[in-house]
């Protein structure tokens, strides 16, 4: 798991450090204070081999076409390199990763080996962000390419050969649909786990029965003559059935969920995380999670009080302005969390 996060320079973080993590792991603040972007920075991390994660980012935040790569970088400096470290165990998770931007303009003898999307040449200006990777003592460099032309955008990755990903990383979004968990639940009943993901459901709604998965549509007995699809039990049944399905794909590895509350009755916040905490430890689970919900919050500090959660299994970072734009990371661990969360004005 991840022990500790420093990043510098990319998107509204110049610099921020992140200490003392544990199994489960929240972020909260203002608006636009940089709770996203740590989860994207943890994204990158997992994936160093990968030039095509910052698109990604961007097509998760919705931004579907990235025209310019100077976008990652803090105040749009690319004059400064993005950096990425971490530190944890096994060693594998001891990583570096160092982002540089290049403008390039290319001769016309050059054009031809610059790998492109729909074979057009009418441009010559390439933008370029070099991503340069340390695990362990492995180098690994990739690349992402971009080039704007008139009718659109052709965009070349540098991949490094024979790199095989250590660490298994998924990262949820609020705009993403719930179409994404179809494959998930399909390796829930492959490996004969519905038990496990039907007793959460049922701590949701008592009617539900059973489950089943019909052409892509997941199916509920509520004790009515036919099965009907779940998205009839409203966004709180399917919100929970997405993250247990998530929690139970990313076993032994990362599970990233912005604004994991998203779309929640303040009433099942406890409930909420109950199922969290339960599943991240049954499934080795390290997460890292956002919210802005100060229910959410009071919810998951009920479950610490009520099971006596060891300090070492969750911590709670609140996201705050230094001046200078630098960026601080305020530490809870659970037992000093509880303690304050009645202060509303400290946690919001």
């Amino acid at each position: 798991m991840f022990s500790s996060l420093h990043f510098e320079n990319f998107r509204s973080i110049r610099t921020l450090d992140i200490t003392n993590l544990s199994r489960i792991n929240v972020f909260f603040g203002k608006n636009n204070c940089g709770k996203t972007t740590v989860l994207e920075s943890i994204f990158m991390l997992c994936g160093l081999g990968n030039p095509q994660l910052p698109v990604n980012c961007n097509n998760l935040r919705g931004y579907r076409i990235t025209r310019d790569l100077s976008f990652f970088f803090n105040n749009f400096d690319i004059s400064k390199d993005i950096v990425l470290c971490s530190e944890g165990t096994p060693a594998t998770f001891q990583r570096r990763s160092t982002l540089s931007f290049q403008e390039t303009v290319l001769h016309t003898e050059m054009q031809d080996n610059f790998p492109t999307t729909n074979g057009a040449n009418n441009q010559n200006v390439v933008n370029e962000v070099q991503i340069n990777a340390t695990i362990q003592s492995q180098n690994i460099k990739s690349s992402l390419k971009l080039r704007p032309l008139k009718d659109g955008l052709e965009i070349g990755y540098q991949v490094p050969k024979k790199y095989k990903e250590s660490i298994f990383c998924n990262y949820f979004a609020p705009s993403a649909s719930f179409e994404i968990i179809i494959p998930m639940i399909q390796k829930v009943v492959k490996e004969k786990q519905e038990v496990k993901v039907l007793q959460v459901l049922q701590k949701i709604d008592n009617r539900i029965k059973d489950f089943v998965l019909i052409n892509n549509d997941v199916m509920v007995d509520i004790g009515l003559s036919n099965r009907i699809p779940i998205n009839m039990l409203g966004d709180g049944v399917r919100k929970f059935l997405s993250l247990i399905v998530a929690l139970h794909d990313s076993a032994n590895g990362i599970l990233l969920v912005d604004e994991i509350d998203n779309g929640l009755h303040f009433s099942s916040m406890q409930k909420l995380w109950e199922i969290i905490l339960e599943a991240a430890e049954s499934y080795n689970v390290q997460l890292f999670a956002t919210t802005h919900n100060i229910d959410s919050l009071k919810g998951l500090a009920k479950n610490i009080e009520k099971e006596k959660t060891n300090s070492d299994k969750v911590s709670l970072y609140k996201i705050l302005e230094k001046e200078g734009g630098a960026k601080k990371a305020l530490h809870y661990d659970a037992s000093s969390f509880v303690s304050v969360i009645e202060q509303e004005n400290e946690v919001r």
